[in-house]
């Protein structure tokens, strides 16, 4: 199943010179990713319910072009099959042409909310997102590997307002 969203590139959304920032892209793509999610049972509402979350573990962004301020965007998503314990997911973006302006593949987890580990990725589960054979990249995005030394540390204290939709911390 393909899902499809619109969306308008407002002041938030971009930079000092009026290009869509990664971050505001990459937050369209979630929107959409979420958006399926509901439609499959799987989404935010749900998660009471199942007692189940996604987690997404990595992206692979590409621009073909970068869009800018006020332009009107169609972003398209579709489950793409699994890989070991990783629910594959593919984007593209569209502008008003009807042409493809960015590319994204990436990598999810679902966690079960009540054992606090990752869940078991069930025929059940998957046949609800209807897995598309469509591939944004040929490649696969390869997993994130720990940094050999830490330059840097800094503590921080987390609050209330740190937490995120699946009640851990962003």
């Amino acid at each position: 199943m393909y899902v499809e969203h619109n969306f308008y590139v407002g002041f938030r959304d971009v930079d000092y010179k009026n290009n869509l920032k990664i971050k505001s892209a990459l937050s369209y793509l979630e929107d959409v990713a979420g958006i399926h999610s509901n439609i499959a049972g799987y989404g935010l509402l749900d998660i009471d319910k199942n007692k189940k979350t996604w987690v997404l573990t990595n992206w692979k962004l590409e621009f073909i072009r970068r869009p800018r301020y006020s332009e009107n965007l169609k972003v398209k998503t579709w489950s793409n099959g699994t890989e070991k314990i990783y629910a594959l997911r593919d984007f593209y973006m569209y502008d008003e042409k009807d042409e493809i302006v960015a590319k994204a593949t990436s990598k999810w987890v679902l966690i079960d909310i009540q054992k606090m580990g990752i869940a078991k990725l069930t025929d059940e589960v998957m046949s609800a997102y209807t897995t598309e054979p469509d591939k944004a990249f040929e490649e696969r995005i390869e997993k994130l590997k720990e940094p050999e030394n830490y330059t840097d540390s800094v503590e921080i204290k987390i609050t209330k307002d740190m937490m995120d939709v699946n009640r851990s911390c962003t």
